[in-house]
């Protein structure tokens, strides 16, 4: 199940989070987007910057009415994702961000023509303040856009306070 939730954070706490990750201001990390096993675009456009965000970093604070909010107990993974603007919107390839029975949240920086799909064969437009989350078993596959400088999205691989098949430590 895909569930999508547009205006997730009130207009003051996205802008703050949305501040905060300005690409300027970030340590970006070059990396391949997806194993190339896994790639369906040229080597040569397999590539995004990322960062992980840990809880001792300044990016972390700004981030806990969002965690609030998405009723989080604990995280696996958190990491933002910049794909830059390409010639064409580019598919990068189906995959699972975490092989542990999770939630995975995609919280979207801002508003572009790229989109996440799933091999179920939805599609969820990226816009700005839109939170989508789906099982972690789900596979799926992010883009490059064209109309903006960069595609930019928060990734969240965690558990919920009310997922049954969890007990909090």
């Amino acid at each position: 199940m895909i569930t999508i939730k547009d205006n997730f954070l009130d207009a003051e706490k996205f802008e703050t989070i949305h501040a905060s990750f300005n690409p300027k201001f970030v340590p970006w990390s070059y990396q391949e987007v997806v194993h190339e096993t896994e790639s369906l675009v040229p080597d040569i456009d397999n590539f995004q910057f990322s960062y992980t965000i840990l809880p001792d970093t300044i990016f972390y604070g700004c981030l806990i009415p969002l965690f609030d909010k998405m009723d989080m107990d604990v995280h696996f993974r958190l990491k933002i994702n910049l794909n830059p603007k390409a010639h064409k919107v580019f598919e990068h390839g189906y995959h699972i961000d975490i092989n542990i029975p999770s939630k995975t949240a995609i919280f979207y920086l801002n508003t572009n023509n790229g989109y996440t799909a799933f091999e179920t064969g939805e599609k969820v437009e990226s816009v700005a303040n839109r939170l989508v989350v789906f099982d972690s078993h789900i596979k799926h596959t992010g883009t490059t856009c064209t109309d903006q400088k960069a595609r930019l999205v928060l990734n969240i691989n965690y558990k919920s306070k009310n997922d049954i098949d969890y007990v909090s430590p």
